[in-house]
């Protein structure tokens, strides 16, 4: 059973909280089968009426249904909002038969703020007729996509939208009578989309709707190979395995998955599943991040061999499960062109973890940057164990004051992103990985302990053997040989770079195709002439930085660290 669930009933029987802000995953279905058991929400001498489901798919509903059947069979009157559809009676018309406003509401269109005071006449009419007829009237109200009813960027300035919020807030107040109830359910994905009166009431219980979990997909893979016979191809008898690859999708992408491929009379292998996974996880992220899982190790990384036996020890620690000796994240500072997000897949593939890549999840809209941000960090804790990499971070993450107009926004976004980060329950879980040529502009409060706990110096090479390894590791990916020791009448350029070797090696590739020379006559060809791509001034300036903010100088290489000494 969902966290959320269980909290919500919680709260509900010990009359903690009878209004409920449901967001996150609240556009997925949910599962309530014929032999599901559960109380629901249970008032005071109420009985239940649930309808039978009528097979496998039909047991999937959307969550304004899942709740009626779930957890709301014993309320007298249930009603639903939302701008669309108007108000819909779900349960309870005969209640509301001596009520001269029942027949205004099947024709009703109008503002959030109308359709809301409708509500109320409704709530204060059943909460006469139980007080004067003396018998319980329990009532439910969900409220479908309440960001567009009381929504969060429309600030004080609005009276009906400030009107409506205040009118909402006054819903999650225990009722005085002890004939009548109201419990009301707001539904919206993200908690930023909503009111500040609304989502920062202390009446009210805010509970996220989460992502299926390793657990729940297991079960649902096992109903819906009924359904897809076949679908779940070398994975039918272990749909464990198949879950933990499928962790991060929504039940919704999950059904469309297992549609495709029957129809397409192809089951599910671990290629497919790889290539659609990261599909449709980039897909129900809105776009917001990018899904790659690394096929490099740390064996196919270059230069620097004591970084990457530091980081080796703590991907073992963190194999172990020794958590409390796992960095909660690394900070890769380095000159432009030195492998940093190179260094990062060769973490990930080493540690077989995938990388959630975030993309720009700053918005022109008021809130929208905000909710970006809670989407991403659903995905994240649904995906489980994974490397969260942050490219640029000295712009994407922000600062939390500024003199520009965005300001405000800037300190909202990082505040959010520093408060997740530091949270204790993802170390050895959730690898978090900063990347920039620029690491004094990071913010400081990021780069302490417990959130960024390691500062990685990601810089050229230095010296003859380390640049002469370094060509020879990217003209291997081009399928070009080099000797294994530098010839004495060459000299690799100074202050290599990754992205200096690369574009090399690119140039000697495109010239060996049309003259089938060998690589190394080439190679001499292209270093006559050569150019850096950045100029070694402005590398040295980088390398400076990056020299300054490691956390370990043991990380640098050993010829640096004796110049350095001298």
């Amino acid at each position: 059973m969902a966290s959320w669930i269980n909290e919500l009933e919680s709260l509900y029987a010990s009359e903690a909280a009878c209004q409920f802000i449901l967001h996150g995953n609240v556009q997925d279905v949910f599962w309530h089968g014929a032999d599901a058991k559960a109380a629901g929400l249970v008032p005071p001498a109420a009985a239940k009426s649930v309808s039978a489901p009528r097979g496998p798919l039909a047991e999937y509903h959307d969550l304004d249904e899942f709740l009626v059947r779930r957890l709301l069979g014993g309320f007298t009157v249930i009603v639903e909002l939302d701008l669309a559809h108007g108000i819909d009676i779900r349960r309870g018309r005969e209640v509301l038969e001596g009520w001269d406003g029942l027949a205004s509401l099947r024709d009703l269109r109008a503002s959030p703020m109308e359709y809301l005071s409708a509500l109320r006449r409704l709530f204060l009419f059943l909460n006469n007729l139980a007080v004067s007829e003396r018998r319980p009237v329990h009532v439910a109200a969900i409220l479908r996509d309440a960001h567009m009813l009381v929504p969060g960027d429309a600030g004080n300035l609005q009276f009906d939208l400030g009107a409506g919020a205040s009118l909402v807030r006054e819903w999650s107040r225990p009722s005085t009578h002890e004939w009548f109830s109201l419990t009301t359910f707001l539904l919206a994905e993200n908690l930023s989309d909503l009111h500040v009166m609304v989502r920062n009431n202390p009446l009210a219980a805010a509970l996220t709707v989460g992502l299926p979990g390793e657990e729940d997909l297991v079960a649902d893979l096992t109903r819906l190979a009924t359904v897809f016979p076949g679908s779940l191809g070398e994975y039918e008898k272990s749909p464990d395995t198949l879950a933990r690859k499928l962790r991060g999708l929504t039940r919704n992408s999950l059904v469309s998955l297992l549609r495709r491929r029957t129809h397409a009379k192809k089951p599910l292998d671990q290629a497919a599943v790889s290539a659609l996974r990261k599909e449709l996880v980039e897909r129900d992220s809105s776009a917001l991040v990018e899904f790659v899982e690394s096929k490099v190790t740390l064996d196919d990384y270059h230069g620097q061999p004591q970084l990457v036996d530091a980081v080796r020890t703590d991907l073992k620690l963190m194999r172990e499960g020794v958590t409390k000796a796992v960095p909660m994240g690394y900070l890769v500072a380095g000159p432009v062109g030195t492998g940093k997000t190179y260094l990062v897949n060769c973490i990930a593939g080493e540690a077989q973890l995938p990388v959630i890549v975030l993309k720009n999840f700053r918005d022109r809209w008021v809130g929208s940057s905000e909710s970006n941000l809670e989407k991403i960090f659903r995905l994240i804790g649904a995906v489980g164990e994974c490397v969260v990499f942050i490219d640029e971070a000295d712009q994407t993450l922000g600062r939390r004051s500024g003199a520009d107009s965005s300001s405000d926004v800037n300190g909202r976004l990082y505040s959010m992103l520093a408060q997740f980060m530091a949270d204790q329950n993802n170390r050895g879980r959730v690898l978090w990985v900063l990347a920039t040529s620029r690491p004094d502009l990071v913010e400081v409060d990021l780069k302490r302990p417990g959130r960024v706990d390691r500062r990685l110096p990601v810089l050229p090479a230095f010296e003859l053997k380390d640049r002469w390894a370094m060509l020879r590791g990217v003209f291997k990916r081009f399928g070009l040989e080099l000797p294994g020791e530098c010839p004495a009448d060459l000299e690799p350029p100074e202050l290599l770079t990754a992205g200096a070797a690369t574009a090399l090696a690119s140039a000697v590739y495109r010239q060996h195709h049309i003259s089938q020379a060998p690589a190394l006559d080439l190679l001499r060809q292209q270093l006559a002439n050569y150019m850096p791509p950045v100029p070694i001034s402005r590398i040295r300036e980088q390398i400076k930085l990056a020299i300054e903010d490691t956390s370990d100088l043991a990380l640098l290489p050993e010829g640096l660290r004796k110049e350095l000494a001298g």
